[in-house]
């Protein structure tokens, strides 16, 4: 029997419980603070590339975030 993934998941950002459907990794509020090359690269490695270069740039990221002190305002 095939394996049933979840139609969710929660936003990969630290501390975050918002859902947000796949492919999404961040929720809107987190997604929109990353800057654009950021998004666009991870909108490509999700989409098409490699996992290990997504799990990178979603780790790249939270960096990104944590340092930028993003908080979910929700």
């Amino acid at each position: 029997m095939p394996r049933r993934t979840s139609a969710s998941r929660k936003c990969l950002a630290n501390r975050c419980s918002q859902r947000v459907e796949p492919p999404a990794v961040f929720c809107r509020y987190h997604w929109n603070q990353l800057p654009e090359a950021l998004r666009e690269g991870l909108e490509r490695a999700i989409l098409r590339g490699p996992h290990d270069e997504a799990v990178t740039l979603v780790t790249e990221a939270n960096h990104y975030l944590d340092n930028h002190k993003a908080r979910h305002r929700g």
